[in-house]
């Protein structure tokens, strides 16, 4: 099954963009935090990138064979306990358009989200208001949107912070095809 956020969205969004108005009352939070943990096992598959490598262990995809890292058994769900609804929503509407983008997979690392096309190119932290979107590049980026700069052997880490869906602008998907572009290189 290929991951179909729009019909998620459409089940569990109601006008106030609360998670909690979606399910009974009656259900507790840990019911809640179980109940969107089964949501993206089942939604959030990985399109697998056959050319590539993949861990027999945890599952992630890589450009080199038996390539050093270390195993995480987590899943995309555990990433967002006890995180806001809208960091879901916006990880859910940054998915649905990066996907698009092949080739695409994604697997967990200890408290991130790695995409890889045909090496890692976007690393995803769900911190507790904010996502914060890594991307590299061959280059520094100049932007009001990327909030800081790293250099990371050749190319630099590009950090962007959002906090809902709305702030998934064409500024923020332009960087962010210009790191997915690089990886391709």
């Amino acid at each position: 099954m290929d991951c179909d956020y729009k019909t998620m969205r459409a089940i569990r969004l109601d006008s106030s963009h609360n998670l909690t108005n979606a399910i009974p009352h009656s259900i507790y939070q840990s019911q809640i935090q179980f109940v969107w943990h089964i949501i993206f096992q089942q939604i959030c598959q990985i399109k697998l990138v056959t050319t590539m490598w993949t861990c027999p262990n945890c599952n992630r995809v890589f450009k080199t064979t038996n390539q050093s890292h270390t195993c995480n058994d987590k899943e995309v769900g555990e990433l967002f306990l006890d995180r806001p609804d809208e960091l879901v929503l916006a990880y859910a509407d940054l998915i649905d358009i990066i996907s698009e983008w092949t080739p695409f997979s994604q697997g967990t690392a200890k408290n991130t989200i790695v995409v890889t096309s045909k090496k890692a190119w976007l690393i995803i932290h769900p911190m507790k208001k904010e996502l914060d979107l890594k991307f590299y590049y061959g280059e520094p980026i100049s932007s009001p949107r990327v909030k800081k700069i790293g250099k990371m052997g050749k190319k630099f880490g590009h950090h962007i912070r959002i906090q809902q869906s709305e702030e998934l602008d064409e500024t923020v998907m332009e960087l962010l095809r210009k790191g997915f572009d690089f990886s391709l290189q």
